[in-house]
């Protein structure tokens, strides 16, 4: 359990809630200890919302270890506690958490599949890297600290220092092979917004789009919006956020950045299309040459935007749009690639060009300083700097 390398001591007496105890004498007879009363981190009784009293029954020490003390026998009658109303509802969910692991004796968690799923769980968080190959424990420490309430983990002897290597947080993040007390594990997972059932269902990789199958965006297809897409690849920008690469069997192919915070965000598309696809072509071609529909209402049934519509007519070399400005219509069309000797030729031209224009320079404004002639014929001199430097080293201004 993580007992004994563990800096939390249980509880010094067997503890107990005068409700159970008084209940217990009018159903039974007499009362008795729970298990639930007695660990680490469990100040509230849960059925009653009451914090628990100690008896006279030490829970350690060797005068009383194998003495048997029946709760009837320790348990005074005396009047029930008050209420737990100080930081009432984290308390609660550390007896309900303790008391869902005493229900389920068989669980076993392997401890790197834990260490996974943690990770995976920093990552949605924004305190790991994608993947969760990097842990951001800094900012994690700040953000669980300030979590929960001042003095709530020095009472249950689970505070740390932020800056300290060796602190618990750190530790068991980082060593996957090593045990820890449950109580560590139930403050973390309370942080991540999981309880522990929910916690084991996470998957112990991380999907930054959840799992698949994923859905068709194209407004046109049949499966639209449907979990059609099986697969997805994934890559990260410059800035570390995940982007998917989705693709249908309609041919239509799109990014999305995530990750997903929300089940809605799959049916979001927040980046470009790589690839349209057959299917929503041949929709374009066909309302493209239906006088019925305009520019607003088939870029609409298309999903894109209306410059987006009108640059993919283009790329297809469908005919001008009637009500709309041929010039405009041209301005999206590509320029027929040049070859390679047209854009050699093309390039001498050019350099041919600044080199004629910074001779004539030379020749205007002999006498002047190497600085100022720079300075007043700069765009000619940064183009043959970074695209004619070995020619233009013998024809600078003599100093």
């Amino acid at each position: 359990l993580g007992n004994a390398p563990g800096r939390i001591p249980p509880p010094a007496r067997l503890r107990f809630c005068p409700h159970c105890a008084g209940e217990e004498r009018r159903c039974y007879g007499e009362a008795y200890w729970h298990r639930l009363h007695q660990l680490p981190g469990v100040e509230v009784c849960l059925d009653h919302q009451t914090r628990l009293q100690e008896s006279e029954v030490p829970a350690q020490g060797k005068p009383r270890l194998y003495r048997f003390i029946s709760a009837e026998e320790a348990i005074s009658r005396q009047p029930p506690s008050a209420s737990f109303r100080t930081h009432h509802k984290l308390w609660m969910s550390l007896a309900q958490e303790s008391a869902w692991l005493l229900t389920h004796p068989s669980l076993a968690l392997r401890p790197e599949e834990t260490r996974e799923r943690y990770k995976a769980a920093l990552t949605w968080r924004g305190l790991a890297s994608p993947g969760g190959i990097t842990v951001y424990h800094q900012k994690l420490a700040q953000q669980l600290k300030a979590h929960y309430p001042p003095g709530f983990l020095q009472r249950l002897r689970c505070d740390f220092e932020t800056e300290h290597l060796g602190n618990w947080l750190r530790r068991l993040l980082n060593r996957p092979d090593a045990v820890f007390h449950p109580l560590y594990h139930l403050l973390l997972m309370n942080f991540l917004g999981f309880t522990v059932e929910e916690f084991i269902a996470l998957p112990t990789r991380y999907c930054p789009f959840g799992e698949g199958p994923w859905p068709c965006l194209n407004p046109v297809c049949k499966n639209y919006r449907q979990p059609v897409i099986q697969t997805v690849d994934v890559a990260y920008t410059k800035a570390g956020h995940p982007r998917g690469t989705f693709a249908c069997a309609c041919g239509f192919t799109y990014f999305r950045t995530g990750p997903d915070k929300m089940p809605g965000d799959k049916f979001q598309r927040n980046s470009r299309v790589k690839a349209y696809g057959a299917v929503w072509e041949n929709a374009l071609r066909e309302m493209w040459a239906d006088q019925a529909y305009s520019l607003p209402q088939i870029a609409r049934r298309l999903g894109v935007g209306k410059t987006a519509a009108t640059y993919q007519a283009a790329r297809l070399s469908l005919p001008d749009m009637p009500g709309r400005r041929a010039r405009d219509f041209a301005r999206l069309r590509k320029p027929p690639r040049l070859s390679q000797e047209a854009k050699e030729a093309a390039r001498q031209a050019k350099q041919a060009h600044y080199r004629a224009e910074w001779l004539a320079a030379l020749d205007a404004d002999a006498g002047i300083g190497v600085t100022q002639f720079i300075s007043r014929h700069k765009r000619v001199y940064t183009w043959l700097r970074r695209n004619d430097r070995e020619w233009l080293q013998g024809r600078l201004p003599e100093r």
